[in-house]
């Protein structure tokens, strides 16, 4: 299972601010005109979309935008419950052990897991450290 790595957000720039910057990375030679020029298209190609999408709507487009902003208020104002430290330190402890088990062969899997049964957890992941390849 992989997980996506997340972009950092954009940081906030004035219209002036961004100017600077394609201008700046244009001189670096890291994006080109067309690089520039082909992105304002298409911004401008989704914004026409986007608004005849709209208009589609005949009479009823303010309502459908106000039921959005409702969706989207709604859903950012839902009260998910947040895990309990407990359940987070066990998933921590989980994630340990199976780490630990990764580079074993499967006999020392075998003790190791039956180490966890008789032991715990803890004594578990020492176990598989201890048996396992040295690391460096």
């Amino acid at each position: 299972m992989s997980a996506r790595r997340m972009r950092p957000p954009l940081p906030d720039l004035s219209p002036g601010d961004a100017h600077a910057v394609l201008r700046w990375l244009y001189a670096l030679g890291k994006i080109s005109a067309r690089d520039v020029r082909a992105a304002l298209h298409e911004r401008d190609s989704l914004v026409a979309e986007a608004t005849r999408q709209t208009q589609d709507f005949g009479g009823h487009r303010e309502r459908f935008l106000r039921s959005i902003e409702r969706l989207q208020r709604s859903s950012l104002e839902r009260n998910r419950p947040r895990a309990l430290a407990r359940e987070r330190a066990a998933w921590k402890a989980e994630r340990r052990y199976m780490e630990a088990l990764s580079g074993l062969s499967k006999t020392a899997r075998g003790k190791v897991e039956a180490i966890r049964e008789r032991r715990g957890l803890v004594a578990a992941i020492a176990a598989a450290n201890r048996l396992g390849a040295p690391r460096g």
